[in-house]
């Protein structure tokens, strides 16, 4: 019975000493997924604002962080983001125009009249 008692305590330990550092990795992986996402752009003077779309094109799109982890890597847009991203690029004095190159892009006749 001694025995049973220690290899049990023993094994509670191992588990709870696994979840421990599964979560501690789980946590710093996130944290730097999410560090690594947000980057800043420096604009040149005399740039062109290049709008690469790919993917599929929603009114508004929902971030979803654990698409990279899942493995599902189609991209979707918001027209509401786009739209935003457009006006900013009027708006700044070193951006002097526009180039779209679409690839493949999935999107409803409405949402392209409104880019």
């Amino acid at each position: 019975m001694k025995d049973f008692m220690k290899f049990t305590l023993a094994s509670l330990v191992g588990i709870v000493l696994a979840v421990i550092v599964f979560a501690v990795l789980g946590i710093v992986s996130m944290v730097g997924m999410v560090a690594s996402s947000d980057t800043e752009t420096t604009v040149r003077e005399n740039s062109v604002f290049a709008l690469g779309l790919e993917g599929t094109l929603a009114e508004r799109a929902q971030d979803n962080p654990f698409s990279r982890l899942l493995g599902s890597e189609g991209t979707e847009y918001g027209l509401n983001d786009i739209l935003s991203s457009i006006r900013k690029a009027k708006e700044h004095e070193d951006i002097k125009g526009i180039y779209f190159c679409p690839n493949v892009f999935e999107a409803g006749h409405a949402s392209l009249e409104e880019i």
